[in-house]
């Protein structure tokens, strides 16, 4: 089984299952969920009131255009350690 228990439990794959998307994309397949990061995401910047606290996303960790278009959109920081990264963000 490619998925567990516990992920079925979270709905991390909506309305498709692993093996559908599998069989539309191919493998290797990375599948994020938009929900659960955005979540996560507003989760993390009401950890601290502090007034210069800030939440930062590395764009070493996944520079995807999906992924740092819902980083921007939430109002987050992005970590860049060069030009190109900071206009993929921008």
């Amino acid at each position: 089984m490619i998925y567990s228990k516990v992920t079925d439990n979270l709905n991390f794959y909506g309305n498709s299952n692993p093996m559908e998307l599998v069989k539309k994309y191919g493998s290797l397949l990375y599948v994020y969920n938009e929900t659960i990061l955005r979540t996560r995401i507003r989760e993390m910047k009401s950890f601290l009131s502090y007034k210069n606290f800030t939440v930062n996303y590395s764009a070493k960790a996944n520079s995807n255009h999906e992924i740092l278009k819902i980083v921007k959109d939430e109002g987050i920081h992005v970590d860049a350690v060069s030009m190109g990264k900071l206009l993929i963000f921008l």
